[in-house]
């Protein structure tokens, strides 16, 4: 019966440490449990922030898409305006040209109506040296 009772008292001491490694082991997971849940808290918390940012960043971008059509659009109107003031600008310098050539080979618009300042005098008009 000895042998039994030796074999008993080793197997309750092996329990026993079996059982306060459990414990131990339990009580690490416990802990280990807590800290990921702080952990998980906190990562919760920092996507959150991540998410605010993102949308104020995604609002930026439409108002930065936006106010970049307009400027596209107003670009697009100039360069309308300006190839039209262009086209006058060439249309009235043609025109006075046209109009500056014609004037050349008319006689002077002052002498036809007669005005005494702009007239050749007449050979006994003028007066004598």
């Amino acid at each position: 019966m000895d042998d039994r009772n030796a074999l008993l008292q080793d197997l309750q001491a092996k329990r026993e440490s079996i059982n306060r490694r459990s414990s131990a082991s339990a009580t690490s997971a416990i802990g280990l449990n807590d800290g990921t849940k702080q952990h998980s808290l906190h990562r919760d918390d920092l996507n959150g922030q991540v998410r605010a940012i993102v949308e104020r960043a995604n609002q930026h971008k439409a108002k930065r898409d936006e106010l970049n059509a307009k400027v596209h659009a107003a670009k697009a109107k100039r360069d309308e305006l300006n190839k039209e003031a262009h086209a006058r600008a060439r249309a009235l310098q043609a025109l006075r040209k046209d109009r500056a050539g014609s004037s050349a080979r008319r006689p002077d618009r002052q002498a036809a109506r007669g005005d005494p300042a702009s007239r050749i005098p007449a050979a006994d008009d003028r007066p004598h040296a």
